[in-house]
């Protein structure tokens, strides 16, 4: 609401910031198929997803551009090109298609961003297992290490077993924490890429994790 206000009172739209779906658009139109614009019902995302599918594929940004070894491999050729397709692609296009049809920049931005919601849930839909397999590369990405990602999912799945029986504050904290970590990485992996300045705060956590399980552990020793 602070956020619509603000952008009703400086552009004059009861609007949010725009590129939340502009982001996650972009691994949409990377694992996307040509033939996906059939699915596409108004006619001016239509124009926006076949523009920016030509550019893409001619750019060779698409999943499909190569044969690589590995769910892994992909992941990596998206990351190094998520801005290309979401800013140079996706927000430069959409937005100078929108303004070419008479509307100010605040709601050409605004356009492009509905049409990226728009098609995203379509593109995924179409294309669910390319998507699911890079948005699980991109969440195992994020941990670097695919030990660190069972880790705090066990941590979590512990202890919120743990906490329904027992009532101890590093039991408490562990639930927090890697609860914590896991919505974040899940966001981030829905929403863009895993970059350091998403997830610089889950790699602490986990250090905070160790020092409360330790902490439990003395705690049924000593009881």
């Amino acid at each position: 609401m602070v956020d619509k206000s603000y952008h009703k009172i400086k552009d004059g739209l009861f609007i949010s910031t725009p590129f939340t779906y502009i982001n996650a658009a972009a691994s949409a139109l990377y694992i996307s198929k040509a033939e996906d614009v059939n699915s596409l019902e108004n006619e001016d995302y239509k124009h926006i997803f076949n523009d920016c599918y030509s550019f893409i594929s001619k750019n060779k940004w698409l999943l499909s551009s190569e044969e690589r070894m590995s769910n892994a491999e992909d992941y990596k050729h998206f990351h190094r090109n998520l801005g290309k397709i979401c800013n140079l692609t996706l927000h430069e296009r959409g937005t100078a298609y929108f303004l070419n049809k008479n509307n100010t920049i605040v709601e050409a931005r605004y356009y492009t961003e509905q049409a990226a919601k728009a098609m995203f849930p379509i593109l995924v839909k179409n294309n669910f297992k390319e998507w699911i397999c890079l948005f699980y590369s991109n969440l195992i990405y994020g941990f670097k290490l695919p030990i660190l990602f069972i880790f705090v999912l066990f941590a979590m799945l512990f202890s919120a077993f743990k906490a329904i029986k027992v009532s101890n504050k590093n039991v408490y904290i562990v639930l927090f924490l890697s609860a914590l970590i896991l919505s974040n990485a899940l966001v981030v992996a829905f929403a863009s890429h895993s970059i350091m300045r998403y997830l610089f705060y889950n790699y602490s956590l986990f250090f905070l994790i160790l020092v409360s399980i330790f902490k439990y552990i003395n705690h049924v020793r000593e009881n």
